[in-house]
């Protein structure tokens, strides 16, 4: 029974140890400087680390900031390509006329408070209706 205790303390320990190494290797203690650099990436880059996070006990941080690198980019390729594709299916050959189309589709839709704003310009009185917030 005692053995059995002792073997499972060097085992917590050990654990502790290779944990500690871990975060001095990857330099994890300085928490605020971390968290610093976080809010500085964007979304779609902060879901690609979280979600490959779990692999990073088994690669060397080099390797890591490299993998997650190359997926970020590997998903921005996969969405160009996914635009020029539609670019493709709508006629468009050109990546002039790609840019003009998508500032045409940009300009197209304008969102509800724009209009509402749009209306309250052609209002002549002081009063706005109350849709200008």
């Amino acid at each position: 029974m005692k053995l059995k205790v002792l073997k499972l303390y060097d085992y917590k320990l050990s654990e502790r140890e290779a944990r500690k190494k871990f975060a001095i290797e990857r330099n994890i203690i300085d928490f605020k400087k971390i968290q610093q650099a976080e809010k500085k990436k964007l979304k779609e880059e902060k879901d690609i680390v979280n979600k490959y996070r779990p692999f990073a006990r088994f690669i060397s941080q080099e390797e890591f900031e490299e993998l997650t690198s190359q997926v970020l980019k590997e998903k921005q390729l996969r969405q160009r390509i996914e635009q020029l594709q539609s670019w493709r299916s709508r006629g468009i050959t050109t990546l002039d006329a790609g840019e003009a189309y998508e500032k045409k589709k940009g300009n197209k839709a304008p969102s509800k408070r724009n209009r509402k704003i749009e209306v309250c310009l052609w209002v002549t009185t002081n009063s706005c209706l109350g849709h200008c917030r």
